[in-house]
């Protein structure tokens, strides 16, 4: 719904997501960019087996350090490293990895 919202109204779309030690963080739709949350995940993910995902609380906030300051950028009209990328952030590892949209 986000995603449809995003793109009807032609306004960017910050993404965040945590799972057990990991996070995702993206910003659809930012700038030139047209790359959208579906063109990414074209099928949600309906797996009941999966409703309650536990997560370490500090990995939650890591994350949402990071996205708030993605917004910030966002909102300042900055460049910023999510803007035409999905970054992945293990704090197992720890490691922070930037995956490129091939298709921009």
């Amino acid at each position: 719904l986000l995603d449809e919202t995003s793109s009807v109204l032609q306004i960017p779309y910050l993404y965040g997501a945590v799972e057990y030690y990991v996070g995702q963080i993206a910003l659809f739709r930012y700038g030139d960019s047209k790359v959208g949350y579906r063109d990414l995940f074209p099928r949600p993910d309906m797996d009941k087996e999966k409703l309650a995902i536990p997560v370490l609380g500090a990995v939650a906030g890591t994350v949402g350090c990071m996205i708030a300051s993605e917004a910030i950028k966002a909102l300042l009209h900055r460049e910023t490293a999510i803007s035409r990328a999905l970054m992945l952030y293990d704090a197992k590892e720890p490691s922070i990895q930037l995956l490129r949209f091939p298709y921009e």
